[in-house]
């Protein structure tokens, strides 16, 4: 698979994902446990960027990537 890029709108208490060229779009929760989720299917799926939109509740996330 080629590069796919990611979009995060981050929430207090959960995620909205937008992933690839296609625009699947899901959720996740706000916590470490679906962050980590998170991460490897963003690995897995060959994610080259990560853009973040969001306020102070990114930290958890950023650090994570």
């Amino acid at each position: 698979m080629g590069e796919v890029n990611a979009a995060i709108d981050v929430g207090k208490q959960q995620l909205e994902v937008a992933l690839g060229s296609e625009g699947e779009q899901f959720t996740v929760s706000n916590q470490p446990a679906a962050i980590a989720r998170l991460c490897k299917r963003l690995t897995q799926v060959g994610c080259a960027r990560v853009l973040i939109e969001g306020g102070s509740s990114q930290n958890l996330l950023g650090a994570a990537l």
